[in-house]
């Protein structure tokens, strides 16, 4: 819980862009990936997605074995924050759990391009590789 709460200070907690990443999450779970990301073009300047909702939501996904619903959100969740090592940590996981490893590695390789630190990433790569 910490860390939803350490990206929700980075992120704006405005009850609009609530109300959006809600939506947004909808739009997915209801009308796929592409509806969602033409409305989230078509947003209002001021609103965006909040990286920790879209978090949560795909990990609600994921504990019910939804993983196509989940990759869907976490992709939004990449198109929305493209520099986030975090949302690309969550889709690898997503694509890990869905059995596929080439996309699951590409998306912990990005995660750990944007945080070299990822140990968790390096791990999961490795595990991955040698798995082949």
């Amino acid at each position: 819980m910490a860390f939803f709460q350490h990206l929700n200070k980075h992120q704006p907690n405005e009850p609009a862009t609530q109300k959006f990443s809600q939506q947004i999450v909808e739009i997915i779970l209801s009308k796929g990936l592409k509806e969602a990301k033409l409305t989230y073009k078509k947003r209002a300047s001021e609103t965006d997605v909040l990286e920790y909702f879209l978090i949560k939501k795909g990990y609600e996904q994921l504990s019910q074995n939804n993983y196509d619903a989940a990759i869907d959100i976490f992709t939004m969740n990449c198109i929305a924050n493209p520099n986030s090592f975090n949302a690309f940590d969550s889709l690898g996981e997503a694509y890990m759990n869905k059995g596929d490893k080439i996309s699951a590695i590409k998306n912990y390789e990005k995660s750990l391009q944007l945080d070299p630190t990822n140990e968790k990433a390096k791990h999961i790569i490795n595990k991955l590789n040698i798995n082949d």
